[in-house]
């Protein structure tokens, strides 16, 4: 479980004979790698002792995971495919980027890692790395190429990603890039309503000035006042509503924020219809 930790350390002290073990460890064709693998996955939390050399990702992949630069590199001499697929995190650059490698990452890049290459749990590298809020990290994607408006993955594009967690500086820089900051797709729909979910009021506010559309539909939660509603942030609802959001927009998992406020059990006043219907009747 430690290992990769201490060998990080030891390559900053530049301790060669620690970088070539852990290079001859990362290399698929050891039975030592597998056992690791088997034993302590970095992208799994349990165990998987009957698993074959067909299962785990490129010895590349964990090693950028693991944040280990001069055994990218030899491996990267060594002639591995920089852009091989596997892992939760599709390659080996979208797992350096949400680690917030950002050496390993500027490596991967400078030795044709494909920036926009789709997979993984986050759909491509700077969506992880703006899950991440690593606003260095997603200054090297845009200034490599990253497309700021590419979909998929979980939370369906970077913006939406940035938004969840509050990552108002990363926001700001999408936004500047060129973020669409009305993409639809992912968990919650829209940035909007990821950042209202989360209790994000700064990132609500910058949305909204630029020129996020209040009552856009999608998601579970349906609409950005819906999901502040159902998770109790009533400076997030009251900000929605001094922007224009329909009290009384139907849609989404409760049918309305009323309903979502009561089935949430949350002591909201919000003066709409109480006769609206929703997804359960009224």
């Amino acid at each position: 479980m430690f290992w990769p930790h201490h060998a990080r350390l030891a390559e900053k002290a530049s301790t060669k004979s620690t970088t070539l073990l852990s290079t001859e460890l990362l290399m698929s064709d050891r039975e030592g790698f597998l056992n690791w693998i088997r034993i302590c996955d970095p992208d799994n939390d349990y165990e998987n002792v009957s698993r074959s050399m067909d299962g785990p990702a490129p010895p590349l992949y964990y090693a950028s995971l693991a944040g280990l630069f001069e055994s990218v590199k030899m491996l990267i001499e060594g002639s591995v495919n920089v852009n091989a697929q596997g892992g939760d995190y599709g390659n080996a650059l979208q797992a350096a980027c949400l680690e917030g490698h950002i050496d390993v990452v500027g490596l991967l890049l400078d030795n044709g890692a494909n920036v926009n290459a789709h997979g993984g749990d986050f759909g491509n590298a700077l969506q992880a790395a703006s899950y991440k809020g690593d606003i260095d990290v997603v200054h090297v994607l845009l200034d490599n190429g990253a497309n700021v408006n590419a979909q998929g993955g979980d939370f369906g594009n970077a913006l939406q990603a940035a938004s969840i967690l509050g990552c108002i500086d990363v926001v700001g820089l999408l936004l500047d890039n060129g973020a669409d900051v009305n993409a639809h797709g992912g968990y919650y729909g829209n940035a909007l309503c990821a950042a209202s979910a989360s209790r994000h009021i700064d990132v609500v506010g910058l949305l909204l000035d630029n020129g996020a559309n209040v009552n856009a539909q999608g998601g579970d939660y349906g609409n950005a006042l819906q999901a502040a509603s159902v998770l109790g942030r009533i400076n997030v609802v009251c900000l929605l509503l001094d922007n224009g959001a329909d009290i009384n927009a139907q849609g989404g998992l409760h049918g309305n924020a009323l309903r979502a406020a009561c089935d949430a059990g949350k002591k909201i006043l919000i003066t709409g219809d109480i006769n609206a219907q929703g997804a359960y009747g009224n």
